[in-house]
């Protein structure tokens, strides 16, 4: 799904995910073991954000637009990047990546 989503640059509303085809949506068995019902997936900032929540909810053009404008509000690439500062641990096995965010 999201990557249809991402190649077709449209949402993609689902509901009764846990009985979707494999072929539609692969983590439908998924869906079904986390009781998950309703699974949205949306482009955003180049990316494809999927939501899933575990109640029935009906394809909804104003919900969906409440979703986006609260990512814009809470979304801040610029700001965030400027204040953000990586550096790969390669002390240990992992080869972890350390993520540090200042104020500024």
């Amino acid at each position: 799904l999201p990557g249809r989503a991402l190649a077709m640059g449209e949402t993609i509303w689902l509901c009764n995910a846990q009985y979707a085809e494999n072929k539609l949506f692969t983590r439908s068995l998924l869906a079904r073991s986390a009781s998950i019902q309703t699974v949205v997936c949306f482009p955003y900032l180049g990316g494809v954000i999927e939501l899933g929540v575990t109640e029935l909810i009906s394809e909804d053009h104003s919900l969906l637009q409440h979703i986006k404008s609260c990512l814009v509000e809470t979304s801040k690439p610029d700001c965030f990047l400027n204040n953000l500062s990586a550096h790969q641990d390669n002390d240990d096995d992992k080869n972890q990546m350390k993520i540090k965010i200042t104020d500024g």
